[in-house]
């Protein structure tokens, strides 16, 4: 795959939707090239040793051109990344058309379109029976004029599914044309901004409202506009919509089947929909319920007893199962169904909720999310469980979905400064020591200084809240520390470590209440030397997602070995197995049944590599003749623990325990531009 131009469609934002093929071809890429305004850096992680990584954001079309000619003419392999699928929008034909006048070969991957990624985000359908059958992709005129024949209003004409890229800032436009076009002011409208990025934000409105909607939420780019009848699946529910394609109904033949006369009765769901919870005690209440049964169509669904002559009115067409009538007292049925769902939502007055609470709330990361509505509809309150188990974001959701008013009273959010309960959540961050989180968030949100050190994991965890601008500085009195000694000579009263390391002056902090193994802790936690005496302050340990470990094993190998081996590792070099982000070995032990029940013990992923993959990695640490003769490279796990982890160095280099080889590498996180 030498001297060739790849253009690689890496999706809308999410790493993991990156296709097969172009995550091969960047696995093997001299230079990678990729549109770094658009794209995900993390899909950078992909790269080998050695490969050249450059933004083109800063550069002009003459600049990429010569770089990706030049590498090509020295037999070089050059990824072109652009973001979703290259062929929409990817201005990739005068890039070809400039190739092709050179003589250079090239291959365009396809990518996954923001706008499949949007239907999916929603859970929707464009083409709807009935409804839309055809997919309009396009966009409102701006530095780039658009022809005649396909301006907004005469493509309104259709009164199909609209997919308008690159329209948000011209937003106040769009409307004007679609109604002046025939769209009405009721039809459905969805906005989606960096769908799939981790601050993706959804908008849901009607084309009447979505221009002060998007307005109001300062979204100027990066966002996919959904029009049409069949988006009203995103918020009337899909059962709002026709549903009955001809593909799949008994009555409709093709090649592969027959017709019936008289289909089968369709067996009843096993589905319990229990995530979602959803009660009212008063025929408004229940009302508003099933109009947010309507709009979250996978949640249980709690009603009086005497509402059932009006259900269909309350639900519309919704599925009848998941609809429970109850008699009796709202507080008897939420003391029933409290463990059952991991959110609920209460449409009724506040009052009854605190009294029913009182003696079913227990601890904030055992208890669900539990939202309030009042039965008008206003005000979604996040009244329990607002970080950890997620009641902010639910009152937020619940209060876009209904135009209402969410409201949060969770201090972090409330003083606008660090919800240390949730730092680093979103990257799979574990604090080991989670005791210690009331005395520092006190301080957090008293003003009082605050120290952090870190030495590992993702370093971009600031700002915490989605639409907060990058530029918005940390909170005064939170000060960032470069070692542990100025850390520990502050004065700070309280302290944040991110790292991955057993660090004896504050092992006395780790609870160490996660056991493997035998019911033992593999890993003993340092402490300090007999005779010291030590008060630190109140301290949260957080476990990035930073490590790798490479395995390399003989057949057969038992899954108690690989066990063992690790912990030793671990133990040995005063890692924490918590900071563990994943497995990494050569293709030919995928199916090796003891790796992979440690895997799957464990819930570590395994990355595999090729042997092609293995050999790219030079000047390996200890190399091994026999590794070489037997399996056809020099070592699998060093090799592959830097590939995965993305880093030539490596933190423990192989560890040879039994049948068991091991190599831990620090994965490479700090990519241009996202430095503390």
């Amino acid at each position: 795959m030498k001297g060739k131009v790849y253009f690689i469609g890496a999706g809308p934002g999410d790493p993991e939707l990156l296709t097969l093929k172009g995550k091969r071809v960047l696995e093997e890429a001299d230079l990678i090239l990729y549109a770094d305004s658009l794209v995900n850096p993390e899909i950078t992680r992909f790269a080998k040793p050695g490969a050249v990584l450059e933004g083109s954001s800063s550069l002009h079309l003459d600049e990429i051109m010569n770089r990706m000619i030049e590498a090509v003419r020295k037999g070089q392999t050059v990824a072109r990344v652009h973001s979703g699928d290259p062929s929409v929008y990817g201005a990739i034909l005068e890039q070809m058309v400039r190739l092709d006048a050179e003589g250079i070969p090239y291959e365009v991957i396809p990518g996954v379109s923001s706008v499949f990624a949007a239907a999916a985000r929603l859970g929707m359908e464009l083409t709807v029976p009935e409804v839309a059958q055809t997919v309009i992709l396009t966009r409102t005129g701006g530095r780039t004029p658009m022809p005649p024949r396909e301006e907004l209003k005469k493509l309104a004409a259709h009164q199909t599914t609209l997919a308008l890229f690159l329209s948000a800032s011209h937003i106040r436009k769009v409307v004007e044309e679609l109604k002046e076009g025939g769209y009405s002011s009721e039809t459905p409208v969805a906005v989606l901004y960096r769908v799939t990025w981790p601050d993706e934000q959804v908008i849901l409105t009607t084309l009447d409202q979505v221009a002060e909607e998007v307005l109001q939420s300062h979204i100027t780019r990066h966002a996919i506009v959904l029009i049409g009848p069949a988006v009203g699946q995103a918020f009337k529910g899909k059962a709002s919509l026709p549903s009955a394609s001809h593909l799949y109904k008994s009555s409709f033949s093709h090649l592969f089947r027959g017709a019936r006369s008289n289909p089968p009765l369709p067996r009843s769901s096993a589905s319990s929909f229990k995530e979602l919870g959803i009660l009212a005690r008063s025929r408004p209440g229940a009302e508003l319920a099933g109009k947010l049964h309507q709009l979250l169509p996978d949640s249980q669904l709690y009603l009086p007893q005497d509402v059932e002559r009006d259900l269909l009115s309350f639900i519309g067409p919704a599925a009848r199962d998941r609809v429970s009538l109850y008699r009796g007292s709202v507080i008897s049925l939420l003391q029933e169904v409290f463990t059952s769902h991991q959110g609920l939502i209460l449409c009724m007055p506040l009052g009854i909720v605190v009294r029913a609470l009182g003696k079913m709330a227990k601890e904030k990361r055992s208890d669900p999310a539990v939202v309030v509505v009042d039965e008008a509809g206003k005000f979604a309150i996040s009244v329990l469980s607002g970080h950890l188990g997620g009641a902010n974001q639910l009152a937020q959701r619940v209060a876009g979905l209904l135009k209402g008013q969410a409201v949060i009273t969770t201090a972090s959010e409330v003083h606008q400064t660090l919800a240390v309960d949730l730092l680093g959540r979103e990257w799979g961050w574990q604090i080991v020591n989670p005791d210690q989180i009331t005395a520092v968030s006190a301080a957090m949100i008293n003003g009082e200084p605050v120290g952090i050190y870190q030495d590992a994991g993702e370093p971009n965890w600031w700002p915490p809240q989605r639409g907060q601008p990058t530029e918005w500085p940390l909170p005064k009195n939170l000060h960032v520390y470069s070692d542990l000694e100025a850390l520990r000579k502050s004065g700070c009263k309280a302290f944040l470590l991110i790292t991955h390391r057993l660090l004896a002056e504050f092992s006395d902090l780790e609870t160490g209440d996660w056991r493997l193994g035998a019911g033992k802790d593999p890993v003993p936690r340092l402490k300090p030397q007999i005779g010291e005496t030590r008060r630190i302050a109140p301290t949260l340990i957080y476990r990035p997602k930073s490590l790798v470990a490479g395995v390399g094993c003989t057949r057969g190998v038992a899954m108690e070995e690989i066990e063992e081996a690790l912990f030793a590792a671990l133990k040995q070099n005063q890692l924490a197995f918590e900071s563990l982000r994943n497995l990494a070995t050569i293709d030919l032990k995928k199916g090796e049944p003891g790796l992979a029940a440690f895997s799957e013990k464990y819930g570590l992923p395994l990355e595999t590599f090729t042997r092609d993959q293995l050999k790219t990695v030079e000047n390996l640490p200890h190399p091994s003749e026999t590794t070489l003769k037997y399996v056809g490279v020099p070592g699998v796990c060093e090799p592959a623990a830097m590939l995965s982890a993305r880093n030539n160095k490596l933190l423990v280099e192989k560890y040879k325990y039994g049948r068991v080889t091991l190599a831990i590498a620090e994965i490479n996180f700090r990519q241009k531009g996202q430095d503390l």
